[in-house]
C-alpha cells in the first residue's frame, strides 16, 4: 500500500492498493449477488429512488422516470447493503488503514473531535452504486454549503451535525475490466456563463482514475470541487465505497 499527498488543487491523498486482491474480489462479487435480485429496478433505475419517493412512480409509471420532468428522482448513487461478517471485518481493516495514513498527512488531515460527543472523529466506508443518468456535477462537499441546504444558518450547529470534514471513494471493480472516464474528476470555479450546463465555470485539473483496490480523500472545504464525468459511456456497474471522516 502506497499513498501520496497533494495540495493542489485542495488537500487530497490518493492510495494505491488501500485493499487486497482479496478483499476487493470479496467486495464486488458481494455486491453483485446482492444486487442480483434487484437487476429489473437497477435496468429501470427505480433502484436509486428514495423510498419516500417511490409512491410518485406510479401517477406517471416506471417507463417514464427517466423523462425530462421526472428523472430528478433518481439519485446518483444508493447503497449496496451488505449483511456479513467478512463485510465488517473488511470495513474496520480498511478504517484501521486509512487512520494510518491520517497519521502520515496530519499536517493537512489533522485529527479532529466531534463537538457534540467530545470524542475522536472516526473514518467510515460503504458500499454504492453509480447510474449513467446523473454525473455527479462538480460540488465541494463544503459542511457550511450542505448545512445551509439543511436549514442550518449557524456555523457552531452546523459544526454538531454528523457531516464528514473528509471524503474519499475506494474503487471496486472487477480487475480485468477497463473503467475509462469512471474516476473522480477534481475542479476549479471561475466565472460561470451558461447556468443551463452543470460544468460551465468549473475547469478540471485531474482525475484520479477509477483503478479497483486504489482510493482517495480530500479535505471538505468550499474550494473542493469534485464530481464525475462519464465521457465514454457506461458499460460496467461502477460499485464503489464511500469514504468519510466525521
Amino acid at each position: 500500500m502506497k499513498h501520496e499527498s497533494f495540495i493542489l488543487p485542495f488537500p487530497h491523498v490518493e492510495i494505491e492498493n488501500l485493499i487486497t486482491k482479496e478483499e476487493n474480489e470479496y467486495l464486488y462479487s458481494a455486491s453483485l449477488d446482492v444486487l442480483s435480485p434487484s437487476e429489473e429496478d437497477l435496468k429501470s433505475y427505480k433502484y436509486w429512488v428514495l423510498d419516500e419517493d417511490r409512491y410518485k412512480i406510479d401517477d406517471f409509471g416506471i417507463e417514464n422516470l427517466t423523462n425530462e420532468e421526472n428523472k430528478f428522482l433518481v439519485q446518483n448513487n444508493h447503497g449496496v447493503f451488505l449483511y456479513t461478517q467478512e463485510y465488517l471485518d473488511i470495513q474496520d481493516r480498511v478504517n484501521t488503514r486509512l487512520s494510518k495514513i491520517q497519521a502520515d498527512n496530519l499536517d493537512n488531515f489533522p485529527i479532529q473531535i466531534n463537538p457534540s460527543t467530545g470524542k475522536t472523529m472516526k473514518w467510515s466506508v460503504n458500499l454504492c452504486i453509480s447510474n449513467d443518468l446523473h454525473a455527479l456535477y462538480p460540488h465541494s462537499d463544503d459542511i457550511y454549503i450542505i448545512g445551509g441546504h439543511m436549514g442550518y444558518d449557524d456555523r457552531k450547529t452546523i459544526e454538531k451535525l454528523e457531516l464528514p470534514r473528509y471524503k474519499g471513494i475506494l474503487f471496486v471493480g472487477d480487475l480485468d475490466l477497463d473503467y475509462k472516464d469512471y474516476g473522480t474528476r477534481f475542479y476549479t470555479k471561475e466565472e460561470k456563463n451558461d447556468s443551463s450546463n452543470p460544468y460551465d465555470g468549473f475547469v478540471e485539473e485531474k482525475e484520479v482514475k477509477y483503478i479497483p483496490r486504489n482510493a482517495h480523500f480530500f479535505k471538505t472545504q468550499p474550494n473542493s470541487y469534485h464530481g464525475t464525468d462519464f465521457k465514454e459511456g457506461f458499460p460496467h456497474k461502477r460499485i464503489f465505497g464511500t469514504i468519510s471522516y466525521y
